[in-house]
């Protein structure tokens, strides 16, 4: 398995895609609080994520979580422990968390690690460290899974709305491309796989 090294997790994958009823008897515990009963409802994605946390290499977040909370959790993980790595500085931003995993992504990237984000369908934050090299073949076996996948994307930038007399005719400074602020960041790259 491309995610971790641990056997287990890949042993649940399969039991839940190959047998969802005998996935859904043997972690019943597991799936009832997510609000699972019923085998039709089983699936890899879920166990990937339920198999991931149970190892300790897996970060599970609300989308409104803390940029403190999202750092400190990160930083537990087991990957990014064996770095030293401090994430503090993204923690100490105040981002959303998407933003706060690009800045762990910059720091983590001298390490050769990435954080990814396996997309369950919910308003829930899985996310785990990666090998850089792997990045390639975990977007390539999720795609074929028909798992999503990805890297956190850049909020979309605000555009503010000048007032009249803030405003600057294009005829004085060229296009209204040319007023368009530098430096704004770029959108990261994102790999799904068919949903």
């Amino acid at each position: 398995m491309l995610l971790t090294d641990d056997t287990t997790v890949l042993a649940a994958v399969s039991q839940a895609v190959a047998d969802p009823p005998a996935y859904l008897r043997d972690h019943e515990d597991a799936l009832d609080e997510r609000g699972i009963d019923d085998a039709d409802e089983v699936t890899g994605t879920i166990a990937l994520v339920d198999a991931l946390m149970g190892t300790g290499e897996l970060a599970y977040l609300d989308w409104k979580a803390a940029s403190e909370d999202v750092a400190g959790l990160l930083a537990d993980l087991p990957r990014v422990q064996e770095t030293g790595i401090d994430l503090d500085p993204a923690g100490e931003s105040q981002a959303d968390l998407e933003a706060v995993v690009i800045m762990v992504n910059r720091l983590l990237e001298p390490a050769g690690l990435v954080v990814i984000i396996i997309d369950e369908d919910s308003d829930a934050y899985p996310l785990v460290a990666v090998p850089l090299d792997r990045l390639p073949s975990i977007m390539d076996a999720a795609e074929k899974a028909d798992a999503t996948i990805r890297l956190p994307e850049s909020p979309e930038p605000e555009t503010e709305t000048e007032s009249p007399e803030e405003s600057v005719p294009p005829t004085e400074c060229g296009s209204t491309d040319d007023r368009t602020a530098s430096g704004t960041p770029d959108k990261a790259p994102s790999t799904t796989g068919p949903s």
